[in-house]
């Protein structure tokens, strides 16, 4: 619950969009701008989610959590990949579909084969 204390509280499923969710969790500035850029340029809906209750960033142990559309996480991280908009691609079965000039390799942290 993000928000006991406050009238009835939300969970943190009721602040996660019809599309991918960036979930953004504690204080830590870090900067998603290219990632919600990359998404915008592949028309992908993307919410982001801020939460900054401490308790959350040490329940789930990372900084970043993208969540795709049925609520299962893509990725996570505590900085973004170099190359968020091969993240997307992969992330959206997309891979081979990247824009010109994007790398078609994944990068090593993303590597599924």
């Amino acid at each position: 619950w993000l928000d006991e204390g406050r009238g009835q509280g939300s969970s943190l499923y009721d602040h996660l969009g019809y599309g991918f969710t960036l979930l953004r969790l504690g204080d830590r500035p870090i900067d998603v701008s290219r990632l919600d850029a990359a998404a915008r340029s592949r028309g992908i809906p993307l919410n982001l989610v801020h939460v900054r209750i401490p308790e959350a960033r040490e329940l789930y142990e990372h900084d970043l959590y993208l969540i795709r559309p049925d609520h299962y996480v893509a990725w996570r991280g505590d900085s973004l990949p170099d190359d968020v908009d091969m993240m997307l691609a992969i992330v959206t079965g997309a891979e081979g579909h990247a824009p010109a000039g994007a790398q078609q390799k994944a990068p090593a942290a993303l590597d599924h084969a």
